[in-house]
């Protein structure tokens, strides 16, 4: 062990507000400011009504819609996995994702689909809403696919404490708060997307703005109409904003922030972003196991 390395004693990770005194994801400060408290009960009530239960898995194809926020939120009220599905992925895939989860030996739900507005309904159930959280901080509280250097098809798990503290600590990092808004396009099945698109939101009470398919003259207009203050993506992403033929600083005047990952990073980009977006653009790096380094 070099000389200069001191692991910190046990007692640091428990104090209060220490990594070890983090909330559940359901209980995040201001997760019902953003899916409501009202449709995260009802929301909770039919997926139990429907056979989720608390160690158990939910999956369905995530769209980058407000009710996904609301499924998500009622895994977790429940106890269960929230396993979110790419919505493109194909056939194999999917089957892939759902066979590794069922592997594990936990009751799988799988939904084709969810209503794009309201909570969830299942036609042939009437379930009581469900108002207590029945969630451990240890316990995994989302499985994600990811296809690593291999290409095949792995599960990622994650803890609520994990999470949760990662949320927490990302907020901070970036000096977010309740007077910011994020603009979602990333998929919610990718932990970008969740991080960035639900739990660093539900950690400060900053809105979210969801985008279920990248569209760069969409995004501006979204920009200006609700004051999207903070981004993160690939420089893709920005090189399009950028690129756009209606693209005016005046258009990204309340965007401040940029958290760019991905290849194409370079010192010029980052400069050329900063200038004509008016942010601060950091360079990050992160990864479905390691969620911003």
């Amino acid at each position: 062990m070099r000389a200069w390395y001191r692991p910190p004693e046990a007692a640091a990770w428990r104090r209060p507000g220490g990594p070890w005194d983090t909330p559940t994801l359901d209980r995040l400060p201001a997760l019902h400011r953003i899916v409501g408290p009202d449709p995260l009960a009802r929301t909770a009530g039919a997926l139990a009504a429907h056979g989720a239960r608390s160690g158990g898995v939910v999956t369905w194809p995530a769209r980058n819609r407000p009710a996904d926020l609301t499924l998500l939120a009622a895994c977790w009220r429940l106890g269960a996995v929230a396993a979110p599905r790419h919505p493109r992925a194909g056939a194999a895939e999917t089957s892939a994702f759902v066979g590794a989860l069922r592997a594990t030996g936990a009751r799988v739900l799988e939904l084709d689909a969810v209503p794009p507005t309201g909570p969830l309904a299942f036609p042939d159930v009437s379930a009581p809403p469900v108002a207590t959280s029945s969630a451990r901080p240890a316990a995994v509280a989302v499985a994600l696919a990811t296809g690593g250097t291999s290409g095949e098809t792995k599960v990622v798990l994650h803890t609520h404490r994990a999470l949760s503290y990662k949320a927490i600590t990302m907020a901070a990092f970036h000096g977010l708060g309740p007077d910011d808004a994020v603009l979602m396009p990333a998929p919610l099945a990718h932990v970008s997307g969740l991080l960035n698109g639900l739990l660093v939101p539900a950690a400060v009470g900053m809105r979210v703005a969801l985008m279920e398919r990248w569209d760069p003259e969409e995004a501006l207009t979204r920009i200006a109409a609700e004051r999207v203050t903070f981004m993160v993506g690939p420089p893709t992403f920005f090189r399009h904003l950028m690129d756009t033929p209606r693209f005016t600083p005046e258009r990204v005047r309340s965007l401040r922030l940029v958290s760019c990952g991905g290849t194409g990073i370079t010192p010029a980009f980052v400069q050329e972003a900063a200038a004509r977006l008016g942010a601060v653009v950091k360079r990050s790096y992160g990864s479905t196991e390691a969620p911003t380094v």
